[in-house]
C-alpha cells in the first residue's frame, strides 16, 4: 500500500480523508489488487486507510446520540424555494482569518443547525472547497455502519480545528499555490448525500425508525445568496471538493456557477467520480436517487439521463458551460471510492480509465489528472501528487491561467 500523508488532525473530516502518497516515489507504487480493495464492504465507506488516524469532530453523534424521529420535519418542496436577495447584507469577515456564519435554516444529518467558514483575502477570486466524509443511504450505513460525517458541526467545532487548515490549497504561505491570495468558502459536511441530497428521509430497522436529514444541496443553496451579496461580481470562481465534496463540487456546479455569476469559473472534482453507467452499480444509484432525492440536483442540468448513468453529469456541465474549464483528480486504484463502491481496485481502475476515454475526452474542456497507485484526495498536498514529470501544482496553475498546454494526464 502506499504511504499517505494525512491532513493535520481533524482536518482529515473537515476536508477529506487523507491526503495522497509523501513522494513521488511512493505515487507511483504499484499496488496488489487483494491489498485494501478485495474485502471491501459497507463497513469501508468513507473510511481512512490503515496507516491514517484522524480525529472525528462528530464522535459526539456517531451513535447511541443519533437523533432518533424527532428530527425537524423539512418538506421536499421547501428546498426548492428561491430566497429574495434584494435584503442580503453581506457578511462581515476580517481577512486572511477564518470566520464561522451560523445558516439558520441549515440541518445536519440529526438536526441540528450547521453554517459556513470564510478566509477573505482583498480579491475578486473564490475558492469554495466542499468538505468530504463518506455517505450513507440504509438503517444499516448510516445508523449501524456510520459511514457518514455526522452533525454537530458548528461554530465550536470549526473552531476548534480552524487554526490546522491552512494547507494544501488553503496554505497561503506556499509560494506554488495558484490560489494563495484567493478567498476561501469552506462548506462543511454532516448530510451523508454528497452534498446533493434535499429530503429527510426515515430509516426503520426492526421497531426502530430514525429520521436522517439529508439536506446538503439545502445547506448550499441558503448560503449561496449571503456569499454573493458579500462578494458581488467575482472575477475568477474555482468550485472545488475531495472525496464526498469531490462529488458535491460537481454535483452542485451549476446551482453555484448560476448564483455568482463570476466571469471565470472552474471546477476540481478531487476524488469524487461519476463513473459511466453500472461503474457506479444501479441498485446503488437507486437509493441515492430515492432516499437523497438527488433529480432535485440532477435533472434540471441532466434531464432523467444521470438515473442511469452519472457520468452523463460531465458532459451536460462541459457542453453548457464550454468556457469553463473542469477537472477530475483521482488515483487509478483509489481504495477508499473502490471500498465505498463495492468493487476491487483493479475493476475501478478499468472504470476510471473508461471514464476519461470514454466520456472526458469528448469533452475540449474536461481534463483529468490521474496518479498511479491507490492513495485517495490530491488538494491537501499537490506537492506529493504527479504524473509523467508533472506534479499537481504545475498543472492546477495551468489550468487557472488558461495556459493552452494544459492536457489530461494518467499514468
Amino acid at each position: 500500500m502506499n504511504s499517505h500523508r494525512a491532513w493535520p488532525p481533524l482536518v482529515g473530516i473537515l476536508l477529506s480523508f487523507a491526503a495522497c502518497g509523501d513522494s513521488a516515489q511512493g505515487l507511483s507504487d504499484t499496488t496488489d489488487a487483494t491489498d485494501a480493495t478485495d474485502t471491501a464492504d459497507a463497513s469501508d465507506l468513507g473510511s481512512e486507510t490503515s496507516d491514517t488516524s484522524l480525529i472525528d469532530i462528530s464522535s459526539d453523534a456517531t451513535d447511541a446520540t443519533h437523533t432518533d424521529g424527532t428530527s425537524e420535519e423539512v418538506s421536499d418542496t421547501s428546498v426548492s424555494d428561491s430566497a429574495d436577495t434584494s435584503d442580503v447584507a453581506p457578511l462581515d469577515a476580517p481577512e486572511r482569518v477564518w470566520t464561522w456564519f451560523d445558516q439558520p435554516g441549515s440541518l445536519c444529518n440529526d438536526g441540528t443547525e450547521t453554517g459556513f467558514a470564510l478566509n477573505r483575502a482583498a480579491s475578486d477570486k473564490l475558492l469554495v472547497v466542499f468538505m468530504g466524509g463518506g455517505a450513507c443511504w440504509d438503517f444499516t450505513t448510516c445508523y449501524l455502519l456510520n459511514t457518514a460525517s455526522t452533525g454537530p458541526i458548528g461554530k465550536a467545532q470549526f473552531d476548534a480545528t480552524a487554526a490546522s487548515i491552512g494547507v494544501g490549497v488553503l496554505d497561503r504561505a506556499d509560494p506554488k499555490n495558484p490560489f494563495r491570495d484567493w478567498s476561501y468558502l469552506f462548506v462543511p459536511y454532516c448530510t451523508g448525500d454528497l452534498h446533493g441530497g434535499e429530503h429527510a428521509q426515515d430509516y426503520t430497522q426492526g421497531g426502530l425508525t430514525r429520521t436522517w436529514q439529508h439536506m446538503g444541496a439545502r445547506n448550499v443553496r441558503l448560503l449561496l445568496p449571503r456569499i454573493h451579496a458579500t462578494f458581488g461580481d467575482l472575477d475568477e470562481l474555482v468550485v472545488s471538493g475531495l472525496s464526498a465534496g469531490g462529488f458535491g463540487a460537481s454535483l452542485q456546479y451549476a446551482n453555484i456557477r448560476r448564483a455568482l455569476d463570476a466571469t471565470t469559473t472552474r471546477l476540481v472534482d478531487d476524488s469524487g467520480p461519476l463513473l459511466v453507467g453500472e461503474g457506479i452499480n444501479g441498485t446503488l444509484r437507486a437509493k441515492w436517487f430515492t432516499q437523497w432525492r438527488l433529480d432535485l440536483v440532477v435533472d434540471e442540468v441532466c434531464g432523467q439521463g444521470c438515473k442511469a448513468d452519472l457520468s452523463l453529469l460531465y458532459t451536460k456541465l462541459a457542453t453548457l458551460y464550454p468556457n469553463d474549464r473542469m477537472a477530475l483528480l483521482s488515483s487509478v486504484q483509489d481504495s477508499v471510492i473502490a471500498a465505498y463502491l463495492g468493487m476491487l481496485g483493479i475493476a475501478f481502475e478499468i472504470e476510471v480509465r473508461k471514464l476519461a476515454l470514454n466520456v472526458l475526452s469528448n469533452q475540449p474542456n474536461f481534463k483529468w489528472f490521474f496518479i498511479a497507485g491507490d492513495t485517495h484526495t490530491m488538494l491537501g498536498n499537490p506537492s506529493a501528487a504527479s504524473v509523467g514529470g508533472t506534479d499537481l501544482w504545475t498543472w492546477l496553475t495551468a489550468m487557472v491561467t488558461d495556459d493552452a498546454s494544459w492536457t489530461g494526464l494518467a499514468p
